[in-house]
């Protein structure tokens, strides 16, 4: 008797004698090829479920306002200044930007800046560390910041200021810079609208 190439089930000829033990075992390897194919199937995501599961995390990116534009930047020297190239964000986008930081130094103070132009103080550093968030959010169409922060010496500060010479629309960089010791770090988040 001759057998098919991929199951072997029985193919009979005129001559072969039928016998019950060959039904029983072609339809017990159809049966065991059949199960196998259905556990390997079901163990598969459809595409309808792929694509529902694509769409959910779509919604969640979607919907997650907060989005980390760079850092964290570090300083390797004294005085270092800490940039962010804001050329390729839409700005009209941008509900707030903010900028964790920590600096120290033996004394002076660090800012921040937008296009090259002062907007604010957002430490003072007297022989100790800072750490904190400077926030820059549109004012009037102007850029404004409000910054806390903390030091080791000297306990909470805060600060706030805006400048009338940048628009908000119109930022493409961010700059800490001022008096810090090497290792400063800052880290940029965008609030989405």
């Amino acid at each position: 008797m001759e057998t098919t190439t991929n199951y072997k089930l029985p193919q009979w000829v005129k001559a072969d004698q039928i016998k019950m033990d060959d039904f029983n075992g072609a339809f017990a390897n159809i049966d065991a090829a059949l199960k196998a194919n259905a556990d390997a199937a079901a163990s598969k995501a459809s595409s309808a479920e792929l694509n529902a599961v694509q769409q959910e995390v779509a919604a969640v990116r979607e919907a997650n306002c907060l989005v980390k534009l760079a850092g964290p930047i570090v300083t390797t020297t004294e005085n270092g200044t800490l940039n962010f190239d804001l050329s390729q964000v839409d700005m009209t986008k941008v509900a707030a930007l903010f900028v964790v930081f920590s600096a120290g130094s033996v004394g002076g103070t660090m800012g921040v800046s937008v296009n090259n132009t002062f907007v604010g103080t957002i430490c003072t550093n007297n022989r100790s560390t800072s750490a904190g968030v400077a926030w820059l959010f549109p004012f009037g169409g102007k850029v404004a910041s409000y910054t806390f922060s903390a030091c080791n010496v000297g306990g909470l500060t805060n600060y706030s200021d805006t400048t009338e010479s940048v628009n908000w629309t119109g930022v493409t960089s961010v700059k800490l810079s001022g008096s810090s010791n090497a290792g400063a770090t800052a880290t940029l988040f965008a609030i989405k609208k």
